[in-house]
Order: C-alpha cells, then structure tokens, then sequence
C-alpha cells in the first residue's frame, strides 16, 4: 500500500493516498516502526497525523493504539499540535482509563513530555486514574519512574501521584540525580524535588 508518493507535490496537503484504507493498529504500528528504527520520515508522520486528525473521534483508536501513536511522534521528535491535542482530549472524554495498561499510561505522559506539549487535564486524568488504583502491583520499576519523570519534565505537580509511586517501590531520581526512596523518610528531599 501507498501511504504517500513521494513524488506528490509539497502543496497537496490533503492528499492521504493510501491512509483511508489502513487500520488504526496498523497506522500505530506503521508509527512506532518508523520511530523504532529511528527513520525520519516528516511527510509520512504529517499525513497520518492529518488523517487521524480527521476522524470525527478516536473511538476505533484502542489504547495501545493511541499510546503507539503518540510514544512515535515523540521518539521521532516531530510534535503534531492537532494530532497530541486531539489525543488529550479523547482521552479526556473517557469515562475511564480501566483499558489502559500502565505502558499505555507510561508512554502517554512520556510522549506529551517529550515533545513540550502542555496538557495538564490529560496528565491530571491520569493521574487520578493512577490514585483509584488499590495498587501499583502491574505497573514495572520503568513505568512509574516514566510517569514520575514525564510529570516532573511537564512541570504537572501532583504530590500525592509521587508519593504513591515512591511508597510502591519506585525509584525517583530529579534532574540532579538524587535519590527519593520514601515521602515518609524523606519528606524534605520530596518538598524539595517538587520545586525543581
């Protein structure tokens, strides 16, 4: 399938060629490919993000899909305004994160921090779906130190989200490399560690 021909003319913005007929997973997986083996490809990345744009909602999008998608964009280091913001605000209108893995959750934020895109309701949506959870038992040593970091790099304070990753084992370090091991040893280097 043709995603774009490269021999189209710059101007002609509004041509998606083969996009239509892909699937969401195999357009995030396409996304995720590319941003893997860290092949720039500025003009495919711009049409899908315009084509998913385009969709009235991202209902067909699953989680997996949308957190491929966005964690693509952003180790590709090409940041689409409309595409991250049309993703915060599906997010947003869910009426739960429960579909979510923790991974999807971990790549969001870290994706959103990444690229410098402020979205602090979206950031705030998950971190209140992190708070519901009884425990942080699923989620690895490298999605809670993604999620502690990509809230601290988007300046989103949400002290009780730290204090629930450190008191679940995570391993926190700020930007100068201190070590956080517990809010409750360690209150002054948490109070401390929010400012930076």
């Amino acid at each position: 399938r043709i995603l774009i021909d490269d021999d189209d003319d710059d101007n002609n913005n509004n041509n998606d060629n083969g996009l239509p007929s892909f699937k969401p997973q195999e357009i995030s997986n396409t996304m995720w490919a590319y941003a893997k083996a860290e092949e720039s490809h500025p003009r495919l990345f711009d049409a899908v993000a315009r084509h998913i744009v385009s969709h009235d909602d991202l209902h067909a999008f699953d989680p997996q899909c949308i957190s491929n998608t966005v964690w693509a964009f952003a180790k590709a280091k090409l940041p689409h305004y409309p595409l991250f913001r049309k993703v915060a605000n599906h997010i947003d209108s869910l009426e739960n994160l429960v579909a979510f893995e923790p991974q999807h959750l971990s790549n969001i934020v870290w994706a959103y921090a990444r690229v410098k895109i402020s979205q602090p309701y979206l950031f705030g949506k998950i971190a209140d779906h992190i708070m519901s959870l009884p425990n942080l038992e699923d989620f690895t040593e490298q999605d809670m130190q993604n999620i502690g970091r990509a809230f601290q790099k988007a300046r989103v304070s949400h002290r009780s989200l730290y204090a629930k990753l450190i008191e679940a084992g995570c391993v926190i370090h700020t930007t100068e490399r201190k070590r956080v091991s517990s809010p409750l040893q360690d209150d002054a280097s948490l109070k401390e560690w929010w400012r930076e």
